[in-house]
């Protein structure tokens, strides 16, 4: 009762307002925001490799594939 809005992911609203009709999904979109992976200091080693994971899935669309399984809008990250 103390909040009239918050900013969460597709998937994650929708996993929220499933089993709740006190709450709605806004037809537009109010923000676009990337994903986003947090490190200690010191893990280059780890990011580097991790960043090259990430671009092979999202080049081979298992990224994109991922979002449609779980019935999530995808919007392609701008380059």
């Amino acid at each position: 009762g103390r909040v009239d809005a918050w900013v969460v992911d597709n998937l994650t609203a929708k996993e929220m307002c499933a089993n709740d009709d006190t709450v709605k999904i806004l037809d537009e979109f109010m923000t676009e925001e990337p994903y986003a992976f947090a490190f200690a200091f010191g893990s280059e080693d780890l990011v580097e490799e991790i960043n090259k994971i990430i671009a092979k899935l999202m080049e081979d669309g298992t990224v994109e594939g991922l979002f449609e399984k779980y019935g999530a809008i995808y919007t392609a990250p701008k380059k």
